[in-house]
C-alpha cells in the first residue's frame, strides 16, 4: 500500500514486538458469561480477529472488581479462578499470528447496584447522570483498593500470557473521573496508559 508505506513494517510497543502496525482497539462485545468467564463465543471471535492479520489485539474493557462491572457480560479477572479462561484466550489470540493486551477497566460510578449488587464507587459521591444512583466517594484506603485491584490483574494478565495490559481511563470510568470537575470535586489527572512488561 504506498499510501501507508509503513503500515506493514514491524514495530516495537515498549518490549513487545509486532509483526505490524495494525491494532484491533478493544470493543466491548458481551460474549462472556453471566460470571465474566472467556467461551467458547468469545475466543473464537478473538481468534478470528487475530488471524486477519492484526499485530496486536487489545481484547475488551476486562473488569478488575465485581463493584466495577458497566454492563452484563462483561469480562472479568477479579480473582485467580479467572486464570484458566484468560490462558486460552491469550493462547487463540497468538495461535492466530497476534499480540494479545488486556484492557482493565473499572465502570466506577457508571453503573448500577441492581447489576453489581453492591454501591458504586467514585472519586466524590455525585450521581452519573444515566444511572442516578449516588456513588459511595472512596476514601485514601478506597483508591489503595483499587489500585491494588488494577495491578492484581496485571499480574493475572502476565500470568495467563497476555503481552502486556491497557488501563481504561477514558469514557467517564473511574480512572477519568478523578480527572474531571464533574466527577471529582478534588480532581487528579489522570489519562488512558499503556504498559507492558
Amino acid at each position: 500500500m504506498a499510501q501507508f508505506p509503513h503500515l506493514f513494517s514491524p514495530f516495537t510497543v515498549g518490549t513487545v514486538p509486532l509483526k505490524n502496525r495494525i491494532v484491533m482497539a478493544p470493543m466491548v462485545v458481551g460474549f462472556a458469561s453471566a460470571e465474566g468467564r472467556v467461551t467458547e463465543r468469545m475466543k473464537a471471535y478473538y481468534a478470528a480477529r487475530a488471524a486477519g492479520g492484526v499485530g496486536l489485539v487489545v481484547t475488551e474493557a476486562t473488569i478488575v472488581h465485581a463493584r466495577g462491572l458497566g454492563i452484563k457480560n462483561n469480562h472479568a479477572c477479579y480473582d485467580d479462578s479467572y486464570l484458566p479462561g484468560l490462558r486460552e484466550l491469550a493462547q487463540v489470540i497468538h495461535d492466530g499470528g497476534a499480540k494479545a493486551f488486556m484492557q482493565l477497566c473499572h465502570a466506577g460510578r457508571q453503573t448500577t447496584s441492581k447489576l453489581t449488587g453492591q454501591t458504586p464507587v467514585g472519586p466524590s459521591a455525585i450521581p452519573c447522570p444515566r444511572w442516578q444512583e449516588e456513588p459511595e466517594a472512596l476514601t485514601k484506603e478506597g483508591i489503595r483498593e483499587v489500585v491494588e485491584v488494577f495491578a492484581d490483574c496485571v499480574r493475572r494478565a502476565r500470568e495467563a500470557g497476555f503481552d502486556g495490559v491497557h488501563i481504561h481511563g477514558a469514557n467517564g470510568y473511574l480512572i477519568s473521573e478523578f480527572s474531571s470537575p464533574l466527577t471529582n470535586r478534588w480532581s487528579a489527572c489522570t489519562s488512558t496508559r499503556c504498559s507492558v512488561w
